[in-house]
């Protein structure tokens, strides 16, 4: 459970969706008999709605066996160390911009094979570069069925989503422009891609300049 501040919560549910969709790789948190398990994996999201959310485990993982139940997926996107050196008002203190999205819901098994041959594929054509699943050229259908019998594939379907995206609105115009200028000029490549969500976020050019509405 994310704990949310209003002026930096975002409510819309198609926008945690998208954003869902475009930072795939999530932790998956579950609370089995007393202690917590945090997997990182990618999980795909279903077109449609209710919404719902893939995934696969290892079946050597011990808590494979106790999938099902409520689970808890964590999504985040670009984040960087805002200075306040970066503002015009004489007093401020540092900290961290960032996009998160949690999703809640329960994890039900699937047991159904071809299901979770249909979910491979989707998988692979999401991330394959190559021409559409090559990978397949490769392997023997009964390789790629063997090697189901060493996963544990789920869905989880979401019940209630959150998503706090703090990008400087409790700053000023200004402020937030030095803090698109900075991280723009920044070396790591998350500050610059954080850069260009707070600049698309409010309509604010690299070089820090408010664009016309």
């Amino acid at each position: 459970m994310l704990h949310e501040r209003d002026r930096f919560r975002m409510d819309d549910a198609s926008m945690a969706r998208r954003f869902m969709h475009a930072h795939p790789f999530g932790m998956l948190i579950l609370v089995r008999e007393g202690q917590a398990h945090t997997i990182h994996l990618p999980l795909i999201l279903d077109d449609g709605d209710p919404t719902v959310l893939r995934g696969h485990i290892a079946r050597s993982n011990p808590v494979s066996r106790q999938l099902a139940g409520d689970g808890e997926a964590v999504f985040r996107g670009p984040h960087a160390y805002v200075s306040p050196l970066w503002y015009q008002r004489p007093e401020a203190v540092p900290t961290w911009n960032y996009q998160v999205v949690h999703a809640l819901g329960v994890i039900e098994p699937i047991t159904d094979r071809d299901e979770v041959l249909a979910d491979m594929d989707r998988l692979v054509r999401r991330f394959e570069t190559g021409p559409e699943a090559a990978w397949r050229a490769v392997v023997t259908p009964a390789y790629v069925d063997r090697l189901l019998d060493h996963i544990s594939p789920f869905r989880l379907r979401v019940e209630h989503l959150q998503a706090q995206f703090k990008l400087s609105q409790d700053k000023t115009d200004a402020d937030r422009a030095g803090v698109v200028a900075a991280l723009s000029a920044s070396a790591r490549d998350g500050d610059r891609s954080l850069a260009r969500v707070m600049a698309d976020w409010y309509g604010i050019a690299a070089h820090g300049t408010k664009l016309p509405d």
